[in-house]
């Protein structure tokens, strides 16, 4: 009976640790497994199902987004504990991704740069545009309402070990730049710096690059510098994964972290310009 009552009371001391307005909307959180459109939904591939491209049923989705909570998850028969991509689920208006937080990979890059808007946090409000309102928009389609073109000048680059981070390692990088856009499905496009060879203490690319993107609220960017090798193999050095809508203007030094999301002593120098179009 002590056991219990002190269980008992660390429960009550932990809601009272919740603002009440959040605690209210916890009995709202029931975990329903789906059946149909009007429920919510469950496995990958039932929202796969629904957002094929021969599907007629992704505008559905979105609706249903808009009244109900929706969790995704990869499916059970999975034989590796790779990750689903986040962000194309977003895109559709679907709140809640589940992802395996000891995979270090793209989708947490993803994860990690989307939730570090709002101070990081781990909350984000939905764009207007999945919230109904009269809105035209379609993850399929190009959207024009708020369309951006985004130039990056790609200038320099600042030390740039090896993937393994030892300024102890002999052989110098042969560092370059991957810039990919994420997004709706228009607002995907990469680019790429040539290498520059022997160089991973300030190489210089001078390299530029434009992109347009249709719908900013749902676009990440990320820089990622890789090292090509004497046998034309390619390794990872650094990355960042940023917001469109926090990309701040101008001559800007761009902190990398590693794939475990740890900052490294890397940066990149760039110039950033956004205008409507």
């Amino acid at each position: 009976n002590t056991k219990l009552n002190r269980i008992n009371n660390e429960i009550e001391s932990n809601i009272n640790d919740y603002h009440p307005d959040l605690a209210s909307l916890l009995i709202y959180c029931q975990n329903v497994s789906f059946t149909n459109i009007s429920h919510t939904l469950s496995t990958q591939s039932t929202a796969d199902d629904l957002i094929a491209t021969e599907s007629p049923h992704h505008l559905d989705l979105i609706q249903l987004t808009q009244h109900h909570l929706v969790r995704v998850y990869p499916g059970t028969v999975r034989q590796n504990s790779s990750n689903i991509h986040p962000l194309f689920y977003w895109t559709y208006g679907i709140q809640m991704v589940a992802l395996n937080y000891q995979a270090n990979d793209e989708s947490m890059c993803l994860q990690h740069g989307f939730f570090s808007d709002n101070g990081g946090c781990g909350y984000l409000l939905k764009p207007s545009c999945l919230l109904g309102n009269g809105s035209s928009y379609d993850p399929k389609e190009k959207f024009y309402e708020k369309g951006k073109r985004l130039q990056i000048h790609l200038i320099s680059g600042q030390h740039l070990p090896k993937e393994n981070n030892s300024i102890d390692d002999p052989d110098i990088s042969d560092p370059y730049v991957k810039v990919r856009t994420y997004g709706i499905e228009c607002d995907y496009t990469e680019h790429r710096t040539p290498s520059i060879r022997n160089n991973g203490l300030n190489p210089i690319w001078d390299y530029k690059i434009t992109a347009d993107i249709y719908c900013p609220e749902l676009c990440l960017v990320i820089f990622q510098v890789r090292d090509n090798d004497r046998y034309g193999r390619s390794s990872f050095i650094g990355q960042a994964c940023i917001p469109f809508n926090a990309l701040q203007l101008g001559y800007r030094h761009i902190k990398l972290k590693a794939k475990n999301g740890d900052y490294i002593h890397g940066t990149i120098f760039v110039h950033v310009k956004i205008d409507d179009f």
